[in-house]
């Protein structure tokens, strides 16, 4: 558990550093399954109770912050190049002297989830990455010529990384719960398999376990809210329970499918 919170607090600490603070102006500044091995692979070993929490600096863009300023255009590869401008100072808005570990954090931006010794040097808060993020939205808009997006502010991206913070906490607290509700869904998949569903209805099943595997990921990834991972375990039940039911109604009359 120590482990879990130590990788937790990296994560959000290499984004909550401010240094200095900027205006809100345009000018620049200086698993455990249940089911056994026989059954049904939709439920194979849930990682959420034990799963450490990861993140890249470009998963504020799916933070409720940054979702409703309309600050989504920090995941796309025009930022990732504005980001690269500023902090190789080729940009109009790159500082004078620019901090060593913007570089570093450019590297890290979007493709790859940082480990623990990379996050701890990447959160020291000489690294000023906020900064970072919000000169890099001035040149994204520069070089877009849409004057009217919305810079990311550096009091956006702390407020952002709250949101992120909050989330985490509630998936960790959520795990177990989570981990039974897949284990729950994988049994029903499993006993309507048994009793024909992957013959009679090999699409609905097919369908039932995406869906279990997509809520399973939600479970662990930070860039779907506690809501978000909520509705897909429903929708997940839902197919699983209707499965199950349809191939229980057919037994009992006496046929292999369930017929309409």
């Amino acid at each position: 558990m120590r482990t879990r919170s130590a990788v937790t607090a990296a994560c959000l600490l290499l984004l909550t550093i401010s240094g200095t603070a900027f205006p809100s102006t345009d000018a620049p500044p200086s698993a455990s399954p249940a089911v056994d091995n026989r059954g049904s692979d939709a439920s194979a070993g849930f990682a959420g109770a034990g799963a450490l929490p990861a993140c890249r600096f470009s998963d504020i863009a799916y933070s409720d912050t940054f979702r409703s300023e309309g600050l989504g255009y920090v995941t796309s590869a025009e930022f990732a190049a504005a980001l690269r401008a500023v902090a190789n100072g080729d940009s109009k808005y790159s500082p004078a002297e620019i901090p060593q570990s913007w570089r570093a954090a450019v590297a890290e931006w979007d493709g790859s989830r940082p480990g623990l010794e990379k996050l701890k040097a990447l959160g020291d808060r000489r690294s000023n990455i906020p900064a970072l993020i919000y000169l890099a939205s001035m040149e994204y808009r520069s070089k877009a010529r849409s004057p009217q997006l919305k810079p990311a502010y550096p009091v956006l991206v702390r407020a952002a990384t709250r949101d992120l913070e909050g989330r985490i906490a509630a998936k960790q607290q959520l795990a177990g719960k989570f981990a039974e509700r897949t284990d729950a869904i994988g049994v029903k998949l499993y006993t309507a398999e048994l009793m024909g569903a992957a013959g009679c209805a090999p699409g609905a099943v097919a369908d039932a376990k995406a869906e279990l595997d997509l809520a399973r990921r939600e479970a662990t990834d930070l860039r779907y809210s506690v809501q978000d991972t909520e509705s897909s375990f429903r929708k997940a039940e839902r197919f699983a329970e209707m499965l199950l039911a349809r191939q229980q109604f057919a037994s009992k009359k006496g046929l292999k499918c369930y017929a309409e």
